[in-house]
């Protein structure tokens, strides 16, 4: 009965599982359930009783052992998961972990030990812990390269993003170069990609380079051309120097020399580490020429091989000079002072040898001749020439002016840190503190190539063996690849913070990737997507998706660095296919000319201005493509020029206002009084400005301007003569009023006095009889009022 119970009881827990699975998940497949970002596996085999019938997965002891399955990368429960069980309808079942013990749904405890006890024969281990119940396995769902987990389902982690599959998330691709289109999913940092629309393809070179991380732990890293970077050397305790600035590769690409104040040979092979000159115990530093670690340096910045390796030239910067270490004489490595100060003291001064100074000199490079080594002066913001067969050391560019002006030799200002020479040699790319600048040997033309990708770069550039387009260079904690067309920057490998880090392109670290050297270079074809090309002045850009070019201007139009258009030549300038020129004085163009043309007689053109330019009157040129105007000769007395000439004596004038031209003598007369002439005229015309009561004064220089005056007694008001009104007089050419008594009659010229017995007030048209006549009195002389002057009779 016992056994008829427990055999009905397990049937109806196998259909309450059954149901409950399909109700509770559709992701139940292949024996699997996926629920809440896991996979659940059933672990154990179908067990109800220790009877002779053991279920129809163990049909006889012992039972075989369940072993976890390499793929589940099962998990120790750190929550309680019993509602994931009695959802699945697996009632009070058990976990099983890693460490093969069983746990409760409440991950609390072992409640069995071990998980091995499954296969022991016998009857008590069997009938233990309820084994109706099923025991679970919690999984990590598992996913295929290109897909991640999304809730139970692994999804696609869509275009331009890559997984390896397994338990590891999508990430963004990143193996194209810069900003491109991803066009698929990557197993791997391997998306495919293609260049955007305003970019185009171009052949690419992988470089394989090493790379002196100049930051702890100042190790040596290499990248190769699929840009892995790899830690080749770390310096180790009993090395004379580690704090590098300066490394340089042999041509044989596994010996390295580099250091500081000390010279030293590393093979980066077998790891051999040995200082070949410079004083390895205090003082350390110094000048001294000498038998290797017998001679001293202060802090060497830059070097370059020599005479097929036998040589290595040495920029002793704060000694200020270049130093020479032979190392053909492999025992001793003397040391001399090829240019420069012997004795500490900078400055500025070209000469042969020690004659010369430098001032503080940063970086060196020799040309593939092995006859000149192109020297960084920096502290004289100059780039000086060895002449390595004289030691004769000149300036080649630069003025110690401290600004960036391009221009030729000299004309140009530059602050030189470090130096890099192009395939063949014509062109020393020049690293300056936020710029490259290249120097065209056969010209000494000094242009500024770009700024911006590089202002974050104070350190060693490097140019590429096969592209003369492409410069290599470290700084901001990666190494990138510096495309001289479009001035764009393509990261190498490195990222923005900093580590020592070995890794894959932008998974590498870099903690101050200071020097470089090109170990090895590859064609990698179609691997770069750079903008449109920045064209050199006097060239226009066409860019599409496979291909950019620069195209020179038609005649008669120019452009500058980097236009995609060419715009005509402004007038007074011309192209005859290259830039535009400033017409010759005496010459003159329009917009866009091809050619300038001579200026006409009669005209010139001054430097100042685009056109000709007509002759000032009085002044005359003779012959065609005048750059000036000289004096005519032919004026007259009273004359006045009226034009320009095209000889010294036909400029044209006339007479002054007032004189009227005599045609048969070509000199001016004089006009008469009341009349005028207008300059040039050959006739003095009458004036018609006269107002009444007046006369003419003088000549005019038109109809209305002769001068006049008023006869006495009137006055002017400007174009008419008015009398002078009752009671005033003229004096002076203005009226006044008469004293007093005294009067004057209208238009009078004189007051007249008042007769005895009368007076008057100041300005009276008339007299007044006195009112005080009488028997006692008489009047002598004019009144004034109230009373007059009187004498009294006798008697009175």
């Amino acid at each position: 009965l016992d056994r008829s119970i427990r055999s009905m009881a397990k049937a109806a827990i196998l259909l309450l599982n059954f149901l409950a699975c399909a109700a509770v998940s559709s992701a139940s497949v292949g024996g699997h359930v996926d629920y809440n970002g896991f996979r659940y596996l059933l672990a154990n085999v179908d067990i109800d009783s220790a009877s002779t019938d053991y279920g129809d997965d163990c049909p006889s002891l012992p039972c075989t052992p369940y072993s976890i399955p390499s793929t589940c990368n099962a998990s120790y429960p750190t929550t309680d998961i019993s509602d994931v069980a009695l959802s699945l309808g697996w009632g009070a079942s058990y976990i099983a972990a890693p460490d093969g013990n069983l746990y409760g749904t409440y991950a609390s405890s072992p409640i069995f030990n071990p998980l091995l006890d499954l296969s022991v024969s016998g009857s008590v281990a069997l009938i233990e812990a309820g084994w109706q119940a099923r025991i679970i396995l919690r999984c990590t769902i598992l996913c295929p390269a290109g897909t991640g987990l999304r809730g139970n389902t692994c999804v696609s982690c869509g275009i331009g993003n890559w997984s390896t599959g397994g338990s590891g998330a999508c990430q963004p691709c990143t193996n194209g170069p810069g900003t491109v289109n991803y066009t698929s999913v990557g197993s791997g940092n391997n998306c495919t990609w293609t260049c955007n629309a305003a970019d185009y393809v171009t052949d690419g070179y992988n470089p394989s380079l090493l790379i002196g991380d100049l930051a702890p732990p100042y190790s040596i890293r290499a990248v190769d051309p699929n840009r892995v970077v790899s830690t080749v050397y770390t310096p180790r305790i009993t090395d004379a120097t580690y704090n590098y600035k300066f490394m340089v590769l042999s041509s044989d690409k596994q010996t390295v020399y580099l250091g500081s104040y000390t010279v030293n040979k590393l093979n980066i092979t077998n790891k051999t580490f040995t200082t070949i000159a410079g004083l390895t115990s205090y003082p350390y530093r110094g000048a001294s020429d000498g038998l290797g670690t017998m001679a001293s340096f202060n802090a060497i910045t830059g070097a370059a091989l020599w005479q097929n390796e036998s040589y290595l030239l040495l920029v002793d910067s704060p000694n200020c000079n270049v130093r020479l270490l032979n190392l053909s004489a492999n025992s001793t490595f003397p040391v001399t002072t090829l240019a420069g100060s012997t004795t500490q003291s900078c400055g500025m001064l070209n000469g042969v040898g020690t004659a010369a100074r430098f001032r503080y000199p940063q970086d060196i490079v020799v040309d593939s001749s092995q006859t000149t080594a192109y020297v960084a002066d920096s502290g004289n913001y100059v780039v000086r020439a060895i002449n390595l067969t004289s030691s004769a050391v000149t300036t080649l560019v630069g003025n110690g002016g401290v600004t960036s002006v391009d221009g030729v030799g000299t004309a140009a200002s530059i602050d030189p840190r470090y130096l890099a020479l192009s395939p063949g040699g014509a062109t020393l790319f020049v690293k300056t503190p936020d710029a490259v600048r290249a120097i065209n040997l056969a010209t000494l033309l000094v242009e500024t190539l770009n700024r911006a990708p590089l202002a974050y770069s104070p350190y060693q550039l490097v140019a590429s063996a096969l592209d003369p387009q492409t410069l290599y260079f470290g700084g901001n904690y990666r190494v990138a690849s510096f495309f001289l067309p479009s001035g764009e920057a393509f990261d190498i490998a490195g990222g923005r913070t900093p580590a020592s880090v070995d890794g894959v392109g932008r998974e590498a670290r870099f903690m101050l990737p200071s020097l470089l050297v090109l170990l090895n270079e590859t064609a990698a074809p179609a691997s770069m997507c750079p903008a449109c090309n920045r064209c050199p002045a006097g060239q226009f850009g066409t860019c599409n998706a496979t291909a950019s070019e620069c195209l020179p201007c038609p005649a008669g139009f120019f452009s500058p660095r980097g236009a995609s258009a060419c715009v005509p030549c402004s007038a007074g300038f011309y192209s005859a296919g290259g830039p535009c020129l400033p017409c010759p004085p005496g010459s003159s163009s329009g917009n866009g000319s091809t050619a300038c043309a001579n200026c006409s007689a009669g005209t010139f053109r001054p430097p100042f201005s685009p056109v000709c330019l007509n002759c000032s009157a009085g002044t005359y040129s003779a012959d065609v493509g005048a750059a000036q105007c000289r004096p005519c000769a032919n004026l007259t007395g009273n004359g006045s020029w009226a034009g320009p000439g095209t000889n010294s004596t036909n400029c044209a004038f006339g007479c002054r206002p007032g004189f009227s031209l005599v045609a048969a003598t070509g000199t001016c007369s004089p006009c008469g009084p009341g009349t005028f002439a207008a300059p040039g005229s050959a006739v003095c015309s009458p004036c018609t400005n006269l107002p009444d009561n007046a006369n003419h004064t003088g000549v005019g220089a038109n109809a209305t301007s002769c001068p006049f005056a008023c006869q006495p007694g009137f006055i002017s008001n400007g174009t008419a003569c008015l009398p002078c009104p009752a009671g005033s007089r003229m004096r002076a050419g203005v009226c006044v009023n008469c004293t007093a008594g005294s009067y004057g009659l209208a238009s009078a010229s004189v007051c007249l006095a008042c007769s005895q017995g009368n007076y008057s007030l100041p300005g009276a048209s008339a007299c007044t009889v006195c009112s005080n006549a009488g028997p006692y009195n008489i009047f002598v002389g004019r009144g004034t009022p109230p009373r007059g002057p009187v004498v009294c009779q006798a008697g009175s």
